[in-house]
């Protein structure tokens, strides 16, 4: 049984629904409720297209050009959002489209079907062209939203997040929550995250 779409026109997305890295520790999270923690795993498009789950699992696939989204499984697949914008790390670029910029109509696109997923899934699959910008930062805001701050610095401590992306998808989560938003991250902060905590690319 195919999944029904739901297609946005002038957003550069479709709703479908029906390097792995476990952001889980119990030795790790202090104070966070395991029971409830999803296991966020980041790829690359071309990594994505070979990604398997026993357990329940959705996925947000991102590319920078509409219509190249990789064929992802179906088996256990709960849900899909595809969209596509560019990797930018400046909020506001005048010489790019609207289009090809993350923005708040897509984060909040965005975060529409993961709650829309949340209670039915426990793999979370994210990826992007090259898994190590768009794709982390939606990851470390899903996961510092979800569950806890703390869990947010596996993904800067392997990856460099895209900070927009990072700021937008948290500032309008706690927004829709009323509450106010944690101050926003730069990109300099990242990279320097990055520089004090090298990752060991065999562990």
């Amino acid at each position: 049984m195919s999944d029904p779409i739901a297609e946005k026109k002038g957003v550069g997305l479709a709703l479908l629904m029906p390097v792995a890295l476990k952001v889980a520790s119990p030795f790790f999270f202090i104070g966070v409720n395991m029971s409830v923690i999803k296991d966020i795993q980041i790829r690359s498009k071309g990594m994505a297209a070979q990604f398997r789950s026993d357990l329940p699992w959705a996925a947000i696939s991102v590319v920078t050009e509409p219509g190249t989204w990789p064929k992802l499984s179906e088996e256990n697949r709960q849900g899909v959002l595809q969209m596509n914008f560019w990797d930018i790390t400046v909020p506001k670029v005048q010489i790019v489209p609207k289009e090809l910029i993350f923005d708040v109509e897509k984060a909040n696109v965005m975060l529409d079907f993961v709650e829309s997923v949340w209670d039915k899934i426990d793999v979370l699959l994210i990826h992007c062209e090259m898994g190590m910008s768009r794709s982390p930062g939606i990851g470390a805001a899903l996961a510092y939203c979800y569950h806890g701050p703390a869990t947010e610095k596996v993904f800067f401590n392997r990856y460099t997040p895209n900070v927009c992306v990072y700021n937008l998808l948290v500032e309008q989560y706690f927004t829709r929550r009323g509450e106010t938003p944690p101050l926003p991250k730069k990109q300099q902060d990242v990279v320097e995250e990055v520089l004090e905590e090298p990752w060991n690319p065999l562990e």
